[in-house]
């Protein structure tokens, strides 16, 4: 490999994703919330994330994703703006598979761990409790929006054979 850039091992996975967002074209219609139903919120953490600017489409709003148990029907209308994409890629896996690609990744972080949400008192168990609901909402998702689903559990090659057969289904 003399003279030839090396990638980091996971580096399609970036690849993948970016193709992902570039495939999103089409504008999506504004959700079936009704515009004038009232934004509240059962607590703030301060006056520059109050409910009323939940649709201001200002970027650096913070709010909750359904896995933290925000309500999905006001999620919808929150992210309407969204592009809809010509496919949706869910690369499926299992949380014990996610705990051995972590630890052999280099370890648990804070926020993919949802330690933030208060799950458990330490970063394994809160890791495997916030990851579950993810998958969990991931999986309704895909039901409700008929995502393509590749058992991303296999091997990279094999998982990336899947990846390449749907892209060309739409390319």
């Amino acid at each position: 490999m003399h003279g030839e850039a090396r990638r980091h091992p996971r580096a399609w996975e970036a690849d993948v994703a970016a193709l992902i967002i570039l495939l999103a074209t089409v504008p999506l219609a504004q959700a079936d919330v009704p515009s004038h139903s009232p934004i509240t919120a059962s607590s703030t953490m301060d006056e520059r994330y109050l409910a009323e600017f939940a649709l201001d489409g200002d970027v650096s709003t913070r709010w909750a994703s359904a896995s933290a148990g925000a309500d999905p029907e006001w999620l919808r209308r929150v992210y309407g703006f969204a592009l809809v994409p010509d496919v949706v890629l869910y690369l499926r896996v299992e949380v014990d598979d996610l705990v051995s690609r972590v630890i052999s990744g280099g370890g648990f972080d804070f926020w993919e761990s949802g330690m933030d949400a208060g799950l458990a008192d330490n970063l394994y168990d809160s890791f495997r409790a916030y990851q579950t609901r993810i998958i969990e909402q991931l999986d309704r998702m895909a039901e409700e929006y008929g995502f393509v689903t590749i058992d991303a559990s296999r091997s990279v090659p094999e998982v990336f054979a899947d990846l390449k057969t749907e892209i060309a289904r739409i390319i």
